[in-house]
């Protein structure tokens, strides 16, 4: 049986913990977020209300984490959406990093 998603949105921030390579999906980089806050997007059901305070694996395509030069340490802001139980994408228009001691 399968279970379709809705489409859902929401805003994360929270710090990068690991970045590691994804075999199943390879043009995909498993970013681990620690997430320190979730916020609604709009009028889109936000799936992840409940993930503050904990890691939260992202999916982020490999070329933007390489073109954002993505590190453990940095502190993004972005909106995501679950994709399936297992799954979370990042919305690549929407991000913003901040590095340690960059003012």
């Amino acid at each position: 049986m399968t279970v379709q998603m809705v489409e859902n949105w929401s805003f994360i921030r929270g710090i990068v913990d690991n970045c590691m390579d994804e075999p199943d999906l390879p043009e995909f980089v498993g970013v681990i977020v620690m997430v320190e806050a979730v916020d609604p997007v709009d009028s889109y059901p936000n799936l992840l209300s409940q993930a503050a305070g904990s890691e939260l694996p992202v999916l982020f395509p490999k070329q933007l984490v390489e073109n954002l030069n993505l590190q453990v340490g940095d502190c993004i802001c972005c909106r995501v959406r679950r994709a399936g139980l297992q799954r979370i994408f990042v919305h690549r228009e929407h991000i913003e990093v901040e590095r340690p001691g960059e003012d």
